[in-house]
Formats: structure tokens, C-alpha cells, sequence
């Protein structure tokens, strides 16, 4: 390895382990929570959500963690860089990228390399930049349509085609973010000092309004045991199909409920608004008994239940990006893996670095793609509900990891990736290094994982696992130590 690409693994160490990751966290007084930037003025809290701003009094919330949100130390951070030169204007654009940054992360590769074009980390990435500004031809389209629901459309971005059947914000939302994952995916292994192919196509990619429409994908396609899944990447014909989640069930149920409850408190508004000071009206609302209060009090309580579906509504919206633009930058990643010849072969990763590699990249909080460094909010719960904690070799040899979904191997792959990623970047790049080199054939995957990955870490498995687990209790609570539920 040579001494510049340590320094560049070093860099991406010390931005990782800053230990700061956690967003703002509301807690609501009606119920439920949100990982979304706040404003607090005063008696009144504005919330920073996807597209709009929301404003709640104080007393709708029963606490207010105020975390750490990278846009707001970033313009301190950008000032400080551009008064070095350009290994301090490439630190802050590798932060910016690890926060989720991407627009910044460019902008400040660009200008390290105007300030010093011979420092050659920085040159390598503005190599980067540029060959990623070529808009991309579409790929074939005739075998992909073959696959794309009736009524679908197009949208594109320079390097991602998506077939859809949403409004053309939703799409336009979803291009973008996968767009951000393309640019941090070849700045991340660049900073690692790996060289990718860029691609010569845009990425399909299907998304399907309903679930049967995914699973009769699947079904045609021989795929079977991946009907547990949301999204899944055809290996054979690089291409990404998922489905809305909320054709799941439980939320086509949570969202008939709300429209229905914003369709009565729209009822109720046009009765107050009739109402002469001082007059009195009986109220009778879902969920509540009848009741008859004065002109005032039906204004306050109509405004009050008004903020109760904005909370409902928000809450839903968070939690649906969280899963579907998830989905999607995790199945684009393994498009990524196969294009740019990070494996020049599928089968020369085992199942744990590949699903380990993509669930790094998953992270949406407060509605927005969120980077590399913070953990994604679903696999810290599923690392929560481990019975035990996990060893480097069980999860090397891909136990509990197959053909589908399966939670607890998950969580292991991506707690692993994680650790060598944030503690162990030069294990890391040196078992992608081994893994891409050609194999005897003698031994499978999993096998050739562990021992390439045992050497590079050049300790005892029993103590790698101990490090381990120190790691991932500075991260997530002890396995076993905190049940939390579910998602529906």
C-alpha cells in the first residue's frame, strides 16, 4: 500500500470516528417521534422537514434533543478549510461527504485542487469530479419496458433512469438522492485511493406503485426467495426494482386514516368559520365525545387537532423515505459494485461484503440522504435485537446470510462493514484489495473472506471480536440490553 493512500485511509478515520452522528429527535406529547433539524424560537419550534417548514408550539412536545446536524457546522467548517491550502480544503470536502454533503463535498474538491493542482489525493478526486459530469446514454430500453408497468414514465438524472409510476416530484426526489449516492460512492473509494470504471449507461431502475406488481416481477424472473424483500438488484441484467411501501398495509391504513381525519377537521373548519364571537356550538369529532364549547374554543381546538394530523402526516412521510429512498440508494449501490469493477466478478464478494457495502450507503434521517458516517436508524435497531453479539468469522463465512431477507445477518454484514470502515480502513481496503484479485477457485467466498480478512487485521479472532464489540457499544446498546418494536 503506498504511503499516499494511507494518508488518504487515515483522513477518512479521522472523520469517521468524530462520534457525531446523532440528529435532532422530537418527541411528541400525542405520540410517536422525529429525527428532523428544529428551529426553536422562542415558545415556537419550526421544523426543518423535506420541503417544507412546519411551526408547533412548544407544549406539543414532551422533549427536544438537539443533536447534530452537519448543515449547521458546515459553513464554519468551509471557512476554516479555505484558509489552508489543499489538504485541509480536502479534509472538509471528505466531511462534507461522509455527513451527506455531496454538493458542498464537490464544490470544496474543486476548490483544493485550484489552490495546489499537483497534491495528488486532491487531483485524483477532481479526475473523478469531472469524468461524472458526462451525461450518460439510457441503456437499452426495449428488455428493460418489457418489465415497467402499464402508465409508466421516465425520469432521469445524468446517470439514472427510473421507471415509475409516481408524480414527477416524487420521482424528480428520488433521482436525486440516487444521483448524490453515485457522486459519494466514486468519491469515497477514491479517498481509499481505488480507482473505478465510471459507467457507460444510465442505471435502470424500476419502482413500482404496488407490491404484487414487485413480487410478479420476481416471480418472472425466477427469484422467488427474494419475495421477503423490497428492492432487489438483477445481477444478470443490472437492474433495480423496488415497490412503495406504502402499499404495505398498515400504512395504506394509516393514510386513509389520516386524509380521512384532514377531510372532518376541513368539515369542522367551515363550521367554525360561521361561528359569531361569543356563540357556543356542539362538537362532535371521531374519537372524541360530543362536547359544546364557545366560538374561541372551537378555533383552538380545531387549530390543536390541525397540528395533530401535520405531526400524523409528518411522521408518516419521514418514515416512508426512511424505507424507500433507503431501498433505493442500497440496490443502487450493488449496481455501483458491478459497473464500476469494485467486483470484477458477482461472485467475488461474499454475501456479508455486499450487502455490508450497500447498507453503508442506506442512511436517510430527517427525510435526506444522510452519508456515510451515520448509521442508518433501521440496522441499529436490528443490531439491537441480536441475541448475541456477532464474531468476525461466523459473519465472514456468511452465516445466517442467503438467498433473501434475513434480518440478524444483515445487521451483523453491516455492523462489520462499519467497524472496518470507521476503526480498521486499512483491513478494509486491503480485503477488498485481496478479494479483487483473481481466485484459485479452491476455496468458496466465505472462506477466502475470513482468511484474507484475519490477515490483514494480523490479531487473534477472539480479540478482532472483542475490539469489535467495544466499537459497537459506543454506537448501539449491548445486544439483548434494549427491545425496541418493530416497523409495521
Amino acid at each position: 500500500m503506498s504511503g499516499r493512500t494511507l494518508g488518504s485511509i487515515l483522513l477518512v478515520l479521522t472523520i469517521i470516528s468524530s462520534g457525531r452522528s446523532r440528529a435532532d429527535v422530537l418527541h411528541f406529547a400525542e405520540g410517536g417521534e422525529a429525527d428532523v433539524p428544529v428551529v426553536i424560537e422562542g415558545s415556537v419550534v419550526v421544523l426543518d422537514a423535506p420541503g417544507e417548514s412546519l411551526r408547533f408550539p412548544r407544549t406539543d412536545f414532551t422533549r427536544i434533543e438537539v443533536g447534530f446536524d452537519p448543515r449547521r457546522d458546515w459553513p464554519a467548517r468551509r471557512d476554516k478549510a479555505m484558509k489552508g491550502g489543499a489538504s485541509e480544503r480536502l479534509a472538509a470536502a471528505l466531511w462534507a461527504l461522509d455527513f451527506g454533503l455531496v454538493p458542498e463535498a464537490v464544490a470544496m474538491i474543486g476548490r483544493a485542487g485550484a489552490v495546489d493542482p499537483e497534491h495528488q489525493p486532491t487531483a485524483r478526486m477532481c479526475d473523478v469530479v469531472n469524468r461524472l459530469k458526462a451525461v450518460l446514454p439510457d441503456p437499452e430500453l426495449a428488455p428493460i419496458l418489457r418489465s415497467a408497468p402499464p402508465g409508466h414514465r421516465l425520469a432521469r438524472g445524468p446517470h439514472i433512469l427510473l421507471i415509475h409510476e409516481h408524480s414527477d416530484s416524487e420521482a424528480a426526489e428520488r433521482v436525486a438522492i440516487l444521483e448524490q449516492v453515485i457522486t459519494a460512492y466514486y468519491l469515497h473509494f477514491s479517498s481509499l485511493g481505488i480507482e473505478l470504471a465510471v459507467p457507460q449507461h444510465r442505471f435502470p431502475s424500476i419502482w413500482f406503485a404496488k407490491k404484487a406488481d414487485y413480487v410478479s416481477f420476481l416471480r418472472g424472473e425466477g427469484a422467488e426467495a427474494f419475495l421477503t424483500t423490497r428492492g432487489y438488484h438483477h445481477p444478470t441484467r443490472g437492474l433495480v426494482v423496488a415497490y412503495d411501501c406504502r402499499d404495505d398495509p398498515p400504512r395504506k391504513k394509516a393514510r386513509i386514516d389520516v386524509d380521512a381525519r384532514r377531510s372532518e377537521l376541513d368539515r369542522f373548519a367551515a363550521q367554525v368559520g360561521k361561528l359569531r364571537p361569543g356563540s357556543r356550538v356542539r362538537v362532535s369529532l371521531e374519537g372524541k365525545p360530543p362536547q359544546e364549547i364557545r366560538a374561541e374554543e372551537a378555533r383552538d381546538l380545531h387549530e390543536k387537532l390541525r397540528r395533530q394530523v401535520s405531526r400524523q402526516e409528518l411522521v408518516l412521510a419521514l418514515g416512508r423515505r426512511e424505507i424507500d429512498l433507503g431501498v433505493a440508494a442500497h440496490e443502487t449501490v450493488h449496481q455501483l459494485v458491478a459497473a464500476s469493477h469494485l467486483a470484477p466478478r458477482h461472485d467475488a464478494f461474499p454475501n456479508w461484503l455486499h450487502e455490508g457495502l450497500a447498507m453503508q450507503f442506506e442512511t436517510i434521517r430527517a427525510g435526506r440522504w444522510a452519508g456515510l458516517s451515520s448509521p442508518s436508524p433501521l440496522r441499529l435497531r436490528d443490531y439491537r435485537r441480536l441475541k448475541t453479539a456477532p464474531s468476525v468469522i461466523s459473519t465472514t463465512r456468511d452465516v445466517g446470510l442467503g438467498r433473501g431477507y434475513q434480518e440478524e445477518g444483515y445487521a451483523r454484514a453491516w455492523a462489520l462493514v462499519y467497524y472496518l470502515r470507521s476503526q480498521r480502513p486499512s483491513a478494509f481496503v486491503a480485503i477488498l484489495d485481496g478479494l479483487r484479485l483473481p481466485s484459485d477457485g479452491k476455496e468458496p467466498p466465505g472462506g477466502r473472506s475470513s482468511r484474507i480478512l484475519l490477515d490483514s487485521l494480523r490479531v487473534a479472532p477472539s480479540d478482532e471480536d472483542s475490539r469489535w464489540r467495544r466499537f459497537m457499544l459506543s454506537v448501539v446498546p449491548s445486544p439483548g440490553e434494549t427491545k425496541v418494536s418493530g416497523e409495521d
